[in-house]
């Protein structure tokens, strides 16, 4: 994924009148949002329900374009085929009927929710937004210190940052590396030279589980 907007300039826009209507939502916490602004984080990973028992295949064509499912049999084991999708488990038939859908796909335009809050006038009238990310503490105008609301009440019209998925795909969580673990926004490149993969990997899967952990 890549940032495709940053509406901080937009604070002021008509409430009633989103940038992308056609935008879908995506939740990330105060840190990760933060990574996203620094440029730090352009991956993000998102627990299958029903995890699979091996290598999925992508659906490109037909109704079900779009989707995943185990390979064919037929197919994955012929000579010259991906490895990786060669059958290493036995797949009953229910198995084999399943099928994956993906939250989004390449070219899905993204709306942040995030911690934010409503800042009034004097006589209560709404002033802006602002959010988490990017306030730690502040003020009305009535003297009064601002609620923060949660993530799952931030309206698609308080949205500032838009992102553009580019490629969706299945993966192992234990088979990410460090590279990619400082593209979801843990640590920095620096970190990586000066701890080691092994430290930047632990790093990432401690921050993975706290955040599962919070979502039970």
């Amino acid at each position: 994924m890549r940032l495709y907007d940053n509406c901080n300039n937009l604070l002021e826009r008509r409430s009633d009148k989103p940038i992308f209507p056609e935008a879908k939502p995506i939740t990330f916490n105060t840190e990760m949002v933060r990574a996203i602004l620094d440029g730090r984080k352009t991956q993000t990973r998102r627990k299958i329900k029903t995890q699979p028992k091996m290598q999925l295949a992508y659906i490109s064509a037909g109704y079900k374009a779009g989707m995943w499912r185990y390979p064919n049999k037929n197919v994955c084991d012929v000579s010259g085929w991906d490895e990786k999708y060669r059958r290493t488990v036995d797949l009953s038939t229910e198995d084999e009927s399943l099928y994956w859908k993906p939250p989004f796909h390449a070219e899905d335009i993204l709306y942040v929710k995030e911690t934010w809050a409503d800042v009034k006038n004097k006589d209560w009238t709404h002033k802006r937004y602002t959010y988490l990310a990017g306030d730690t503490y502040f003020y009305t105008d009535i003297g009064y210190k601002s609620v923060w609301r949660p993530t799952a009440n931030m309206p698609r019209e308080v949205a500032r940052i838009y992102l553009k998925v580019t490629k969706v795909g299945v993966k192992r969580l234990q088979d990410i590396t460090a590279e990619e673990c400082l593209k979801e926004g843990v640590l920095d490149a620096l970190i990586l030279a000066k701890k080691g993969e092994t430290f930047v990997k632990r790093i990432f899967f401690k921050t993975w589980n706290s955040l599962i952990k919070n979502q039970v």
